[in-house]
């Protein structure tokens, strides 16, 4: 197992007399099939063709991203545009309740 950028923030955000033994141990041992990730996978096509078909964005696939000097860090983004960006869709669960982005943004269910 790495430390990804999927789960970076949970270390991140530890506080400083917290124990990080909780926070490794749900990375390297809970399962990753939970109704978050079930949504994500369900609706991250969905916004990839939403990208596309919005903004003319054709990304292409691509794998897990290993850091060479620090192999147990990595990143696997949901598509690359180009040689320098990527593209990487978040659609968060507790959002989906809402009838639109700009109602969840509206409703502090989305920070931007």
């Amino acid at each position: 197992k790495r430390l990804t950028a999927s789960n970076f923030g949970m270390v991140c955000s530890r506080k400083d007399e917290a124990s990080c033994k909780s926070a490794v141990f749900s990375i390297l041992y809970n399962s990753v099939d939970t109704v978050y990730t079930r949504h994500g996978t369900h609706t991250e096509p969905v916004a990839l063709q939403a990208l596309r078909e919005k903004f003319g964005v054709r990304g292409r696939r691509s794998g897990v991203f290993i850091d060479e000097e620090l192999p147990y860090l990595a990143a696997t983004p949901d598509g690359l545009v180009g040689d320098d960006a990527i593209i990487e869709v978040k659609c968060p669960y507790w959002a989906a309740q809402f009838d639109s982005a700009l109602e969840a943004v509206r409703n502090g269910a989305l920070p931007y």
